[in-house]
Formats: C-alpha cells, structure tokens, sequence
C-alpha cells in the first residue's frame, strides 16, 4: 500500500470516530494532491505545511506556493 493510500485510510479511520469535527493539521508528506483533494471532498477543515517546490493554483493562475506566501503576514 502506497504512503498516500495508507494516509487516506488513517485519515477515514479517524473520520469514523470523530467525523468532521476539528481542524486537520498535517506535514509536508501530505501535500499531495490526492489528500488534499479529499480535503476538500469531504469538506474538512485543514491546514498543511507544504514543500516550497509546490506550485498551486491562485485565482486560475499556477503560482509557486513560496511566492504566494510571502506576501502573507504570519504573525497574525
């Protein structure tokens, strides 16, 4: 079993105890797009630490995650 499919499975495991209570908080090895499209499947609230090589899609444009953060002020 892949590292993504068995982090899919602890991710449906703990969704039957808890369902979609709480806020997912996960490393860098989560980054992947098959998690985090079951994120957003599911509707869970989450937050990711992501590899600065990433690139995600803002506003319809693929923008390299580092650059997208830098603007953002994480003291807040």
């Amino acid at each position: 079993m892949s590292k993504t499919n068995e982090a899919l499975e602890m991710i449906r495991q703990v969704m039957a105890l808890v369902g979609r209570k709480g806020l997912w908080v996960a490393d860098r090895e989560y980054d992947n797009g098959r998690v985090l499209e079951y994120f957003f499947q599911e509707e869970l609230s989450f937050m990711v630490r992501m590899k600065d090589v990433r690139d995600i899609w803002v506003r319809g444009r693929r923008r390299n995650v580092r650059e997208v953060t830098e603007g953002v002020n994480r003291r807040v």
